[in-house]
C-alpha cells in the first residue's frame, strides 16, 4: 500500500510521556547508561551529585518512582563508572576508577547486592583503553 496524499497534509502523531523521575542533583545529574534487568528493574549511572559532586549507581524499581543509590563513588577521589552492563542473571559489570587508586577496575556488582567486586584492575592488566574500547562497542 502507497501513501498518495502529500507529506505535508498528513497529521504527525505526538505522544508526550511524563518523566519517570527528575534528576535534580540529590541522586547524581545527567544520567546515562541505562539497562534493564529481566524483571524490568532500571539501573544507571549518574554524575555530580549534591553531596560531594561525585557518581552513582542507581536502580529504578518497576512501578517506583524514586531511584535507589547502590553505589557511590566520592567527588575528586575516584572516576564515576562507565558503560555498565547487565548479563541474565541481573549481575551489573562496569568500569571505574576508585577512590585511593589511580588504576581502572573492571567490577561486578552481583544480584541483590551493594558493594562491588573486583574482577580485574589496572594493576594486573592494562585494561584503561581496551577495556573501556570494548566496553563502548558492546553497548
Amino acid at each position: 500500500m502507497f501513501l498518495t496524499e502529500p507529506l505535508e497534509s498528513r497529521r504527525l502523531l505526538s505522544i508526550s510521556w511524563p518523566p519517570f523521575y527528575e534528576f535534580d542533583g540529590n541522586a547524581g545529574k545527567e544520567p546515562s547508561s541505562l539497562v534493564q534487568d529481566a524483571a524490568g528493574d532500571f539501573f544507571g549511572v549518574t554524575y555530580n551529585d549534591n553531596t560531594d559532586e561525585g557518581s552513582n549507581i542507581f536502580e529504578l524499581p518497576v512501578n517506583s518512582t524514586i531511584p535507589n543509590i547502590i553505589l557511590h563513588f566520592p567527588g575528586g577521589d575516584s572516576e564515576g563508572p562507565n558503560n555498565l552492563l547487565i548479563d541474565t542473571n541481573g549481575n551489573l559489570f562496569g568500569i571505574a576508577e576508585f577512590a585511593g587508586t589511580s588504576s581502572d577496575t573492571i567490577f561486578e556488582i552481583p544480584h541483590g547486592q551493594t558493594s562491588p567486586v573486583t574482577l580485574v584492575s589496572d594493576e594486573q592488566t592494562q585494561i584503561s583503553q581496551i577495556g573501556r574500547a570494548s566496553c563502548r562497542e558492546s553497548v
